[in-house]
Protein backbone atom coordinates (compact mmCIF):
# COMPACT_ATOMS: atom_id res chain seq x y z
CA UNK A 1 0.00 0.00 0.00
CA UNK A 2 1.47 3.10 -0.85
CA UNK A 3 -0.40 6.41 0.00
CA UNK A 4 0.25 9.19 -2.33
CA UNK A 5 -1.89 12.13 -0.78
CA UNK A 6 -1.99 11.62 3.11
CA UNK A 7 -5.41 10.70 2.19
CA UNK A 8 -5.78 7.77 4.44
CA UNK A 9 -4.61 7.56 8.10
CA UNK A 10 -2.57 5.40 9.50
CA UNK A 11 -5.37 3.47 11.35
CA UNK A 12 -7.70 3.27 7.95
CA UNK A 13 -5.10 0.96 6.26
CA UNK A 14 -7.04 -2.02 7.89
CA UNK A 15 -11.09 -0.15 6.53
CA UNK A 16 -9.36 1.16 3.31
CA UNK A 17 -11.51 -1.14 0.89
CA UNK A 18 -14.70 0.98 2.97
CA UNK A 19 -12.68 4.60 2.95
CA UNK A 20 -15.26 7.19 2.22
CA UNK A 21 -15.67 9.57 -0.77
CA UNK A 22 -13.34 6.80 -2.85
CA UNK A 23 -13.97 4.85 -6.25
CA UNK A 24 -13.11 1.50 -5.85
CA UNK A 25 -11.88 0.39 -9.77
CA UNK A 26 -10.74 -2.93 -10.89
CA UNK A 27 -7.45 -1.73 -12.97
CA UNK A 28 -5.69 -4.29 -15.72
CA UNK A 29 -2.11 -3.19 -16.26
CA UNK A 30 -0.10 -4.75 -19.56
CA UNK A 31 1.12 -8.55 -18.69
CA UNK A 32 -0.90 -9.17 -15.59
CA UNK A 33 -2.68 -11.83 -15.16
CA UNK A 34 -5.86 -10.32 -12.95
CA UNK A 35 -7.15 -6.79 -12.57
CA UNK A 36 -6.20 -4.99 -9.65
CA UNK A 37 -7.74 -2.82 -7.03
CA UNK A 38 -7.34 0.71 -7.25
CA UNK A 39 -8.96 3.38 -5.06
CA UNK A 40 -9.88 6.92 -6.24
CA UNK A 41 -11.47 9.87 -5.01
CA UNK A 42 -11.73 11.32 -8.21
CA UNK A 43 -12.37 9.52 -11.86
CA UNK A 44 -10.96 12.70 -14.33
CA UNK A 45 -8.08 11.37 -16.33
CA UNK A 46 -8.02 8.07 -13.97
CA UNK A 47 -5.85 5.92 -16.79
CA UNK A 48 -3.27 8.81 -17.39
CA UNK A 49 -3.09 9.08 -13.54
CA UNK A 50 -2.57 5.91 -12.89
CA UNK A 51 -0.44 5.29 -15.03
CA UNK A 52 2.07 7.98 -13.84
CA UNK A 53 1.84 6.57 -10.74
CA UNK A 54 2.95 2.74 -10.69
CA UNK A 55 5.08 3.20 -13.99
CA UNK A 56 2.88 0.24 -16.02
CA UNK A 57 0.90 0.54 -18.77
CA UNK A 58 -3.08 0.30 -18.04
CA UNK A 59 -5.04 -1.91 -20.81
CA UNK A 60 -8.11 -0.71 -19.34
CA UNK A 61 -10.51 0.47 -16.17
CA UNK A 62 -13.80 -0.75 -15.24
CA UNK A 63 -14.93 2.99 -13.97
CA UNK A 64 -18.63 1.65 -13.76
CA UNK A 65 -18.85 1.46 -9.75
CA UNK A 66 -21.60 2.72 -7.35
CA UNK A 67 -21.73 6.09 -6.24
CA UNK A 68 -18.96 7.16 -3.55
CA UNK A 69 -20.22 6.44 -0.02
CA UNK A 70 -21.19 9.60 1.30
CA UNK A 71 -18.75 11.35 3.58
CA UNK A 72 -18.77 10.91 7.79
CA UNK A 73 -19.24 14.62 8.40
CA UNK A 74 -23.02 14.70 8.57
CA UNK A 75 -23.17 12.63 11.40
CA UNK A 76 -20.76 14.84 13.18
CA UNK A 77 -22.59 17.83 12.15
CA UNK A 78 -25.91 16.61 13.91
CA UNK A 79 -24.81 15.90 16.86
CA UNK A 80 -22.89 18.82 17.54
CA UNK A 81 -26.41 20.46 16.48
CA UNK A 82 -28.23 18.36 18.98
CA UNK A 83 -25.44 20.03 21.46
CA UNK A 84 -26.28 23.53 20.73
CA UNK A 85 -30.17 23.03 20.92
CA UNK A 86 -29.89 21.18 24.16
CA UNK A 87 -27.50 24.01 25.35
CA UNK A 88 -30.01 26.93 23.86
CA UNK A 89 -32.66 24.86 25.49
CA UNK A 90 -30.90 24.91 29.12
CA UNK A 91 -30.36 28.99 28.82
CA UNK A 92 -33.84 29.48 27.59
CA UNK A 93 -35.14 27.76 30.78
CA UNK A 94 -32.24 29.52 33.32
CA UNK A 95 -33.21 32.58 31.93
CA UNK A 96 -36.76 32.36 33.15
CA UNK A 97 -37.78 33.51 36.56
CA UNK A 98 -38.69 30.63 39.09
CA UNK A 99 -41.49 30.79 41.35
CA UNK A 100 -41.12 32.09 44.65
CA UNK A 101 -42.31 28.94 46.09
CA UNK A 102 -41.27 25.52 45.67
CA UNK A 103 -42.58 23.50 42.36
CA UNK A 104 -41.34 21.42 39.65
CA UNK A 105 -40.84 24.36 37.46
CA UNK A 106 -38.58 26.43 39.62
CA UNK A 107 -36.64 22.82 40.33
CA UNK A 108 -36.32 22.85 36.78
CA UNK A 109 -35.03 25.94 36.06
CA UNK A 110 -32.29 25.53 38.92
CA UNK A 111 -31.16 22.81 37.66
CA UNK A 112 -30.44 24.31 34.32
CA UNK A 113 -28.77 27.20 35.86
CA UNK A 114 -26.58 24.43 37.81
CA UNK A 115 -25.78 22.72 34.52
CA UNK A 116 -24.94 25.76 32.55
CA UNK A 117 -22.87 26.79 35.39
CA UNK A 118 -21.22 23.26 35.51
CA UNK A 119 -20.60 22.99 32.57
CA UNK A 120 -19.25 26.89 31.54
CA UNK A 121 -22.72 27.44 29.36
CA UNK A 122 -23.98 30.18 31.58
CA UNK A 123 -25.59 33.31 29.94
CA UNK A 124 -24.65 36.79 30.73
CA UNK A 125 -29.09 37.53 30.63
CA UNK A 126 -29.58 34.92 33.79
CA UNK A 127 -30.31 35.98 36.79
CA UNK A 128 -29.61 34.64 39.86
CA UNK A 129 -32.28 32.62 41.69
CA UNK A 130 -34.18 34.42 44.67
CA UNK A 131 -33.80 32.40 47.66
Amino acid sequence: MIDFGGAFQKGDLENIATATNTHRLPVMFLGAERPAQVLARSLDNIEQRIEWLTGSRVVSVETRQDAPKPDKAPAFFEARNAKDEMLMRLRLKAEEDPPSHDCARRREILAARAELAQIGGHSPAMRPAKV
